[in-house]
């Protein structure tokens, strides 16, 4: 039984595997994964490794901003939240019914960019930007 080359081999594949890098990945208990990771890759097919898994690289995987989140757009939200508050406060204060039935203007359309431009490029404009 000793000599049985084709236990041989199954015994040095077994060897091999002991001593190949682990996943690691964070499972969902939240302890690392235990699976050898494939050849060449750092992860296990389960989590990764297997051929073809993964994003596209570079610009086809969205590698770009949309500029919403960026300094000068907060600001002119900020901007534009206090002059809706303080156009409410002035209607309020003249007594006049507010319209509630407007069309809501949003990013998607185009329709609150063209709004701020509009009012940023206005002659009487005197805000920080």
């Amino acid at each position: 039984m000793k000599h049985d080359p084709m236990r041989q081999v199954i015994v040095r594949r077994l060897a091999n595997m002991a001593k190949a890098r682990r996943c690691g990945a964070k499972t969902r208990a939240g302890h690392p994964c235990q699976q050898a990771a494939v050849r060449g890759r750092r992860r296990c097919r389960m989590h990764g490794g297997a051929k073809g898994s993964g994003g596209p690289r570079g610009d086809r995987n969205g590698n770009f901003k949309h500029g919403l989140w960026t300094h000068e757009a907060k600001t002119i939200r900020r901007i534009m939240r206090a002059k809706v508050q303080e156009l409410k406060a002035l209607l309020e204060a003249t007594g006049r019914p507010q319209r509630s039935a407007a069309p809501r203007l949003t990013y998607e359309d185009g329709g609150l960019e063209r709004v701020f431009r509009a009012i940023l490029t206005a002659p009487h404009w005197t805000g920080p930007l």
